[in-house]
């Protein structure tokens, strides 16, 4: 895939284990080795629900990106400000040189 086509920069993060003050273990999302590329994010669709009496909304979003061995769904993608969590990852083609990835983002 051409990079004119890939036109937004992302970061791919993963849930590290980390000590607070007390020396607790906590979790805190970190950027990967690498995990600064471009892609392309196109959204798909978009829903509220209602919860606990408050109205959630969420967005489904395709990233294409070029193809990385390492991204799990336990991964999750920064977008700017915005956090999309990882729901399913398909290696085009199976010739590993780019990946459509599944989103959801809340509101």
């Amino acid at each position: 895939m051409r990079a004119g086509k890939m036109p937004h920069r992302i970061k791919i993060q993963a849930d590290t284990p980390t000590r607070d003050v007390l020396g607790a273990e906590t979790s805190a999302w970190a950027t990967i080795a690498g995990g600064n590329c471009w892609a392309r994010i196109e959204p798909l669709s978009g829903q509220e629900r209602w919860v606990a009496q408050q109205v959630n909304a969420e967005s489904t979003l395709k990233v294409t990106m070029r193809y990385d061995s390492a991204l799990t769904e336990q991964h999750r993608i920064l977008f700017g400000s915005r956090v999309l969590q990882i729901n399913a990852i398909s290696n085009t083609d199976e010739m590993n040189k780019e990946l459509v990835v599944m989103c959801s983002e809340e509101k």
